[in-house]
This record gives structure tokens, C-alpha cells and sequence, in this order.
């Protein structure tokens, strides 16, 4: 988001270390002086929005509860070490401004950039390299992205034909990012649920320079890159997106002996195994260590630690993949809530709850209506999950694995197909069941 088209940002998925991307993607030690690192290494200065300050449409709200902001900007400065020495510089952003809050047109987002100033605007979100950082690390790639757009293309609003031409044929992208957003500021912009074929999320379909901007925000946050194979794998699109974006990206960078840190993410992507949306194929052909992959991370419906002992005996666990937010998913509720209570089998199988909530408040307002187990929201282990055994971004999703970790069957419980989904997949769990008894 400029000030020329302002736009909100948020973010999704889970992070990403117990997959190992913290090991692929290794970018450096702990930084103890993050404020002279940034301006000693990548000549950015920091600065504190000191002062309530409204103009035109944006508000920027004062920071006074400053007492975490360091471990912020050593999460910070590690991420910023993602790019090249000079690349902000050469993208023309010298000064980042952390604000207590960020106010478009009535709709709150984590960032804006301002390319007059050279000037970067970020909602502050305490975290911790690896912790809390989902929100506050796409909107800082997303808005960086519009600083590449504007210097590589030379105007932030570039319409770039190979860009569009990309997308199906039918499609017309929105009236911008900043229109829709104060129009509509109740929407879930930045879900991974849309169906539309070549994006990400709702928002990326408002505007071409918002859909790249989500593209690279996607391919640089650790926490959306998670979960970015699946849609890379089946997207024919994404996959040209995502490698249009890498060479603007390097574009900036400038010619290098090594390949960069999106470079080297791209090549990941590529040696991914094939998922298969075929539900008679099996994910794993090993088991799994259930209990060491999600065992810690387990809770109940009042958010009380879980002890993996509790699951020992059960012979299949249904993956249940929900949100407070879908309306499919409500629809179904109640059906999967009664044929859950009155089973008889409930001694050889678990459902495990595993949200696609945008905060952990929503999440356990979902969870209080239910009787099983869940993983903890923005855990590893719901990294684990959704990564390994979750088939794209439509819910509710169903996913029968056994107790050795191994993928049975899925199926999803949306749009026309949806009792035929959900009521083949109690059918295939009630025959395991009984061959069990």
C-alpha cells in the first residue's frame, strides 16, 4: 500500500521451522544492536511514530508502549537480511516508521509505504524471530513489494501485460486495493480460501500491484511460505507469478555470484514432492511420530494443555480443517457434532481441530462449541498439519490419517459437493472402524 492507493495487509498460515525452512533459509546470527545494524548494513533508519497524525484518509497512531520494541527490531533486521546489502537503497526505501496503529479509511492495516518520503509505515505487533511474527512480517515483505514494483517498473501502478495476461481470460481484476478495502472492511481479505484460479487470497484480486505484492510477500515470509507448496504445486499460474516476481526481485538486487534468498525459495518449491488430491493415494508411505510432531501443542476446548498420553489406543484421528469465519464450515457443524456424540467407536478415534482463524480469540470462540482436541493456533504443530496433510485452501477439509501418522483419505465439505464429501468420508472412517473392532 502507497499513499497514492492505499491498501490493507494481513497475514495467514502457520510458521514454518518444523518443516525446516529455518534450516534451508539460514539468515544469520542473533543481532544485539538491531537499530545500528539496519543503519550501518542497509542504510535504513528507524524511527518512532511519536505523535497522533491524521492525513487525508490514513491515520497514524502514536507509539507509546515501547518497553518490547527491541525484540520487534531484531526480528526485523533478521528478516530485512533476506535481501542484498543496498537493495533498499535501490528500492528506494531509507527510513521505516513504527506506529502504535495504522487506519485506512475506517479499515486498520499493518503497513503503508510512501514512496515520496522513501518512507515505510509499519503497525507495530510484538514478536520475536519466529514468534508473533506472521502479521507483522507480510506486511513488511507486501509493502516492500510495492517499493520494487515503483523502481523496477517505475511507476507502482504499472500495468505489466505479462503479468495480467497471465490470468484466465474471464477475469477483470478489482477498482484497487484502497477502494475495496474501506468499502468492504469486514471482508477476509487475506484468507487462503479463494478459489479463484492464479491467487492467493481475496485481496490480491483487487489490483495487479496488489496481487504481486502478495506474490512476493508469500515467497519472503516464512510463515505464508509454509503453506505456498500447495498452491504452487496446482497453480500453473502462481508457479509464473511467483517466477515473474523473483526476477523483478533480482532485478533490483543486481547481477551476484549466489542465488538469492527468493531465488533459493523458488527452487524449493520446485523439489517439493507432488501432493495428490487423490484421495485413494496415501501422503505418507512412512509413519509418523504423532505424539513428538503434535503432541506438545495440543489443548482442549478451554485452551488447557492437552497431554498426547490421553490420544494413546486410538486407532484413527479425523483432521478436522475449519473456521469460525465459513459459512460451510457452520453448515456443517451440527452434523459432525452429532454424529461425533453418538458414536459408539470413540475409543478408537479423535478429531483434531485445526483452525484457519485469523487470531486465537476466534479460534477458541469456534472451539468452545466442540468436544475434541485442537491444535494450538499458530503452533508447530498446526505447521505440521496443514503442510503434510491438508489439500488446498477450501474448508471445511476432512483428513483420515491412522495413529502412525499415515494419510488414509480426504475429503472436502464445500459448495455442490458437500454432503457427498463429508458423508463419504464418515462412511470410509466407519468401515475402518468396524475392521478395527
Amino acid at each position: 500500500m502507497n499513499l497514492s492507493r492505499s491498501r490493507a495487509l494481513v497475514g495467514v498460515a502457520a510458521f514454518a521451522v518444523v518443516l525446516g525452512f529455518a534450516n534451508a533459509f539460514a539468515i544469520g546470527a542473533e543481532i544485539d544492536n538491531p537499530l545500528e545494524y539496519l543503519r550501518s548494513v542497509y542504510n535504513l533508519h528507524m524511527a518512532v511514530q511519536t505523535e497522533n497524525r491524521q492525513s487525508g484518509n490514513l491515520y497514524l497512531a502514536a507509539l507509546t508502549n515501547t518497553g518490547q520494541l527491541n525484540d520487534y527490531l531484531r526480528a526485523l533486521a533478521r528478516e530485512c537480511q533476506k535481501y542484498p546489502i543496498g537493495f533498499f537503497t535501490r528500492a528506494g526505501v531509507s527510513e521505516i516508521v513504527v506506529c502504535g496503529a495504522l487506519d485506512m479509511g475506517g479499515a486498520p492495516i499493518s503497513g503503508i509505504f510512501n514512496s515520496d518520503q522513501r518512507r515505510l509505515y509499519m503497525k507495530y505487533h510484538w514478536c520475536q524471530q519466529g514468534a508473533r511474527c506472521r502479521v507483522t512480517f507480510h506486511a513488511f515483505h507486501h509493502e516492500l513489494g510495492h517499493a520494487v514494483q515503483t523502481a523496477a517498473l517505475g511507476n507502482g501502478h504499472y500495468e505489466w501485460r505479462e503479468w495480467t495476461a497471465l490470468n484466465p481470460s474471464y477475469f477483470n481484476y478489482g477498482s484497487g486495493g484502497d477502494a475495496e478495502l474501506m468499502a468492504n472492511p469486514e471482508r477476509n481479505w487475506a484468507t487462503w480460501s479463494t478459489n479463484q484460479p492464479g491467487f492467493l487470497n481475496a485481496y490480491g484480486t483487487t489490483a495487479p500491484w496488489e496481487d504481486r505484492s502478495e506474490i512476493m510477500a508469500a515467497l519472503m515470509n516464512d510463515a505464508d511460505r509454509v503453506r505456498l507448496p500447495r498452491y504452487y504445486q496446482h497453480d500453473p499460474i502462481i508457479q509464473k507469478k511467483i517466477a515473474l516476481m523473483s526476477e523483478l526481485l533480482s532485478k533490483i538486487a543486481g547481477p551476484s555470484q549466489q542465488k538469492y534468498f527468493w531465488e533459493e525459495a523458488v527452487n524449493f518449491l520446485k523439489r517439493q514432492p507432488e501432493l495428490s488430491l487423490n484421495s485413494t493415494q496415501s501422503a505418507f508411505s512412512k509413519t509418523v511420530d504423532l505424539q513428538k510432531a503434535i503432541g506438545r501443542d495440543l489443548i482442549d476446548s478451554g485452551g488447557n494443555a492437552v497431554s498426547f498420553e490421553t490420544l494413546k489406543g486410538k486407532k484413527y484421528f479425523l483432521l478436522y480443517y475449519s473456521a469460525s469465519w465459513c459459512f460451510h464450515c457452520k453448515q456443517f457443524m451440527p452434523q459432525f457434532l452429532e454424529y461425533y456424540r453418538n458414536s459408539r467407536n470413540l475409543d478408537k478415534f479423535e478429531v483434531i481441530f485445526v483452525s484457519s482463524d485469523r487470531s486465537e480469540a476466534e479460534m477458541m470462540s469456534c472451539m468452545r462449541e466442540v468436544p475434541w482436541k485442537a491444535v494450538r493456533f499458530g503452533s508447530a504443530a498446526e505447521s505440521f498439519l496443514k503442510t503434510n496433510y491438508g489439500r488446498g485452501p477450501a474448508i471445511p477439509e476432512l483428513v483420515l490419517i491412522d495413529s502412525d501418522g499415515r494419510f488414509l483419505s480426504i475429503r472436502k465439505g464445500f459448495a455442490k459437493n458437500y454432503e457427498y464429501g463429508v458423508e463419504k468420508m464418515l462412511d470410509i472412517l466407519n468401515k475402518k472402524l468396524a475392521e478395527a473392532n
